[in-house]
């Protein structure tokens, strides 16, 4: 199942209901999100797969980081 930007505009609290819900039903998601909603979806998922497209437009580049090493990261960060 691919959810486009769902959680953008709805509350974080909706947002991990319906993120409880597919995990009860068993399903497997592409969430497509902004990085300020990563911390409503980050228990559910196991990677994050990062898309950026070059300054002109005219290639994009995937980086994938799985979860912990992302969480781990942010920690580092905001200690310093």
């Amino acid at each position: 199942m691919v959810i486009d930007e769902a959680f953008s505009r709805s509350d974080d609290s909706n947002a991990r209901y319906a993120m409880e819900l597919f995990k009860n039903l068993d399903l497997q998601l592409l969430v497509i999100t902004p990085k300020d909603k990563i911390n409503v979806i980050e228990s559910y998922i196991d990677t994050l797969h990062f898309v950026s497209i070059s300054p002109a437009g005219d290639y994009s580049k995937v980086i994938s980081v799985a979860i912990e090493v992302f969480q781990q990261k942010h920690r580092d960060t905001a200690t310093v």
